[in-house]
């Protein structure tokens, strides 16, 4: 893919795992799909190698571990 104007992107379910809003900043600049999946565990992976998204982004805050 050259272009990203529409492509799917994927972010953890969970809020407290990444941050959406920056996430969605992210995909914004970068011209993506405004929807996002959410997934979390190896799912990810799967939907990845399949093609039903083209990115994957995760901010973690500075406090995760």
């Amino acid at each position: 893919m050259t272009d990203p104007a529409g492509a799917v992107y994927m972010q953890s379910f969970e809020s407290r795992h990444s941050s959406h809003s920056t996430s969605a900043r992210v995909a914004e600049d970068l011209r993506f799909s405004p929807a996002s999946l959410k997934l979390d565990s190896q799912a990810k992976y799967g939907a990845l190698a399949r093609g039903d998204a083209q990115a994957w982004m995760r901010f973690p805050p500075n406090s995760y571990r």
